[in-house]
């Protein structure tokens, strides 16, 4: 490997380390801080509606820009966005203003989807095989959870000094990565003519494909499949609705300490990070359904103590089992999942069950925000309830 090549590599996964640490910096107290603006729960859980839904429309306009300027144009737009969002969230303080704002994450949030990736594996794969694609999709998520546990332990830090301080520091971080990237070569790309033209044009009917393709899968799929579905369901509509409640829950059980929630981010990641890495290197002799069951169990139950505990190191240390029990479970599933799905027709397939599982989180982000306004407590054993409803999903023995 020459010294160009090594310098562009270690750039690139430097750029990526330092990107995802400013983007998780005061992650751990985003919903507080928001919260203090003076919103509700719902307004809350309303901005993420609104980015969801709003990601999902412009995810295909937003693809041209990919296609036709480049997969890393593309993405660093999102961070410049990403930038501009954090540099003005200290100065608004109304709904309507943090709605504007959440426009700039819809928008950033499309403009990053699949483009990223498809860039980081271009620009560092090799020999284009399936294992050299595995380790640079586990390299990245290495990355992405060291970076995150470092922003969990500095944010919660910077948010006991000053918030703005740490939204402002984020906010150039990201600047200096986006400009740090104009310096590494873009993929090559074809001219465009009228051919190219008009197979762009084409790539509208994307929509009509996935639902074909879909309604094809779902019509012949047996119960063990549908059982799946249905579970990951109300799985994301679990997940998405407390999303943003497990801040204010933690911290009421606090005097108001802010690096408490820094300590609970770094918990979860560590957990995240370990149950990733336990399926990897188990998944050959494990009992999928028994883990499955298992998984769902250890759910409810850390939703319940996150519940009812009076003591916030209890409190964190469940809802990081919660995520990591939720990270367990929906990887083995997926995969039980994607073994079913036909080969011609994966691609539109798992699109379909990305959308699916977007409306999912609308549907959560709303409820539990309407519960909310009126127990946050009672958020929690909701969603141990639906994780309950979960676990009968998953009853349904499958078929190998």
């Amino acid at each position: 490997m020459n010294k160009n090549r090594t310098i562009e590599i270690f750039t690139v996964y430097a750029t990526y380390l330092l990107y995802v640490f400013a983007g998780n910096l005061l992650i751990s107290i985003r919903a507080v801080y928001l919260l203090s603006k003076g919103i509700t729960y719902f307004q809350l859980n309303s901005l993420d509606s609104f980015i969801l839904i709003c990601s999902f429309l412009l995810e295909i306009p937003t693809g041209v820009i990919g296609d036709r300027f480049g997969h890393k144009v593309s993405f660093q737009i999102a961070m410049l966005l990403k930038a501009v969002r954090f540099f003005f969230i200290p100065q608004v303080t109304s709904f309507y203003a943090l709605t504007a704002l959440a426009s700039l994450a819809a928008i950033g949030d499309a403009c990053w989807s699949g483009s990223f990736t498809a860039w980081y594996i271009g620009k560092l794969k090799v020999t284009d095989t399936s294992s050299e694609h595995i380790a640079l999709f586990s390299n990245m998520n290495i990355i992405s959870s060291i970076a995150g546990i470092a922003a969990g332990f500095c944010g919660g830090y910077i948010s006991e000094w000053s918030i703005p301080f740490g939204y402002y520091t984020a906010a150039t971080l990201i600047l200096v990565c986006t400009i740090v990237l104009c310096f590494i070569r873009d993929e090559k790309r074809k001219k465009h003519n009228l051919k190219d033209a008009s197979q762009e044009k084409s790539s509208t009917s994307n929509v009509t494909d996935i639902i074909t393709a879909s309604k094809n899968f779902f019509l012949y799929a047996d119960s063990a499949v549908l059982s799946i579905v249905v579970a990951m369901f109300l799985g994301y509509i679990a997940i998405s609705g407390i999303d943003n409640f497990w801040q204010p829950i933690i911290l009421q059980k606090t005097e108001n300490r802010l690096a408490v929630l820094g300590y609970a981010w770094v918990f979860i990641r560590i957990g995240t990070l370990l149950s990733a890495l336990a399926v990897k290197r188990s998944i050959v002799r494990m009992n999928v359904y028994l883990f499955r069951y298992l998984a769902v169990a250890v759910s409810i139950t850390a939703l319940i103590i996150t519940a009812v505990s009076q003591y916030w190191l209890i409190a964190a240390v469940a809802f990081a089992l919660h995520a990591t029990a939720w990270v367990f479970f929906s990887t083995l599933n997926d995969g039980v999942l994607y073994k079913h799905i036909p080969e011609n027709a994966k691609a539109t397939v798992l699109s379909a069950l990305s959308m699916l599982y977007s409306i999912a989180g609308v549907i959560g982000l709303t409820a539990f925000g309407i519960i909310a306004d009126y127990h946050l407590r009672w958020t929690f054993i909701a969603a141990a309830s639906v994780m309950t409803a979960v676990f009968f999903c998953i009853l349904i023995k499958q078929h190998e």
